[in-house]
């Protein structure tokens, strides 16, 4: 069964996890999310 939720979830993750520098506060978590 596929979750659409969880394939947004595990992209925007791998989106976060790979930026350069990593975000480190809410707001800029909250930014990366935003330009994904």
């Amino acid at each position: 069964d596929v979750n659409i939720i969880e394939d947004i979830r595990d992209a925007l993750l791998h989106a976060v996890e790979n930026r350069s520098p990593p975000p480190r506060t809410l707001m800029d978590l909250w930014t990366v999310l935003k330009d994904e």
